[in-house]
């Protein structure tokens, strides 16, 4: 039986204007990009630009207001994708698909047989995940790194409010 397959992304705010180009695939696959942006603001490379403010319009019963980083409370850009993300099952228009695929708007992917083999691994193991290189494929090493970071150590980001994110914290806490 084949999957229906959508890889997914978010562009929200100015952080990144453009939707990177996907090398054709073995396996069909629907791009879609979930952005505040009009289509004259952001270069989408072949992805179907989606401005239906899900994040709003499908809330998550669990986002309380007493969060930190519920969207009630942080209503930063970066934060807002975030929902698109992690909670992408609640956006109605994915629930056609037997796989969904996230990709970071800042990824390329250049391999053709990439989504293929995503695919297999997701029938195979239930879920799957992409290795994140930068720090050694290591969390503890990425909240050492993140904490040291501008964007999660202030209350203004990228011209944004948003909360202070005790990354150490957090990771102890989870």
């Amino acid at each position: 039986m084949k999957n229906k397959v959508a890889i997914i992304t978010c562009v929200y705010g100015t952080y990144e204007a453009s939707c990177k180009p996907i090398k054709p695939q073995t396996t069909p696959v629907d791009l879609i990009c979930f952005s505040n942006l009009s289509p004259d603001k952001i270069k989408l490379n072949g992805w179907e630009l989606d401005n239906t403010p899900y994040h709003e319009t499908h809330p998550v019963e669990i986002d309380k207001s007493n969060l930190r980083n519920s969207l009630k409370n942080n209503k930063h850009t970066y934060n807002i994708g975030k929902y698109y993300k992690f909670m992408w099952h609640y956006i109605p228009r994915l629930q056609e698909y037997d796989v969904v695929i996230w990709v970071d708007a800042t990824v390329e992917i250049i391999h053709p047989n990439a989504v293929e083999m995503l695919v297999d691994r997701a029938k195979r193991y239930g879920i799957c995940t992409w290795n994140h290189e930068r720090h050694g494929g290591n969390l503890f090493n990425e909240v050492q790194a993140c904490s040291n970071d501008h964007r999660f150590n202030s209350t203004n980001w990228f011209g944004q409010n948003q909360p202070l994110q005790p990354v150490k914290e957090q990771y102890r806490d989870y």
